[in-house]
């Protein structure tokens, strides 16, 4: 498998992420948009002024550029450990340790507060599911470039 396969799973992965993240989150069951963590977190490094419409432009593809970079590392870490990337057992570790990085680094270094409360007290809850949904996009194409089907 070539890295650009994990590069692919990677933006698959963060695509699926964000949609159910932001499905969640306009709908209500969720506290947090992910494209608007990103994009705030970005504002404030850069000094912009608050923006609910710059948020989104900004977070958008720094979300999909963040997908795709842990797809690479994950392939990364394939090539340099002997690890099946299609094994649905090596994904979910992946992807649980991408959950624990992001509740316990990624949140509070965006001013979200340790695991995201914040946002909400059952922010590390949601972030497991959009964790999930990435997982699930990483291994699904992951299988499917290794069947050939895409």
């Amino acid at each position: 498998m070539q890295l650009t396969d994990f590069l692919t799973a990677g933006l698959a992965g963060g695509i699926l992420m964000g949609l159910v993240a932001e499905t969640g989150y306009r709908s209500g069951l969720f506290r947090m948009s992910l494209f608007l963590i990103d994009g705030e977190f970005a504002m404030k490094l850069i000094g912009l002024k608050h923006s609910r419409s710059l948020a989104y432009l900004l977070g958008l593809p720094i979300h999909l550029m963040t997908g795709t970079m842990f797809g690479l590392a994950y392939g990364l870490l394939c090539r340099f450990i002997p690890l099946n990337p299609q094994d649905p057992v090596t994904v979910g570790i992946y992807t649980f340790s991408l959950w624990i990085g992001m509740l316990f680094c990624a949140l509070p270094i965006a001013g979200q507060g340790w695991m995201g409360r914040k946002a909400g007290n059952r922010v590390w809850f949601e972030q497991f599911f959009v964790h999930i949904a990435f997982g699930v996009g990483l291994w699904w194409v992951l299988g499917s470039i290794a069947e050939g089907s895409v």
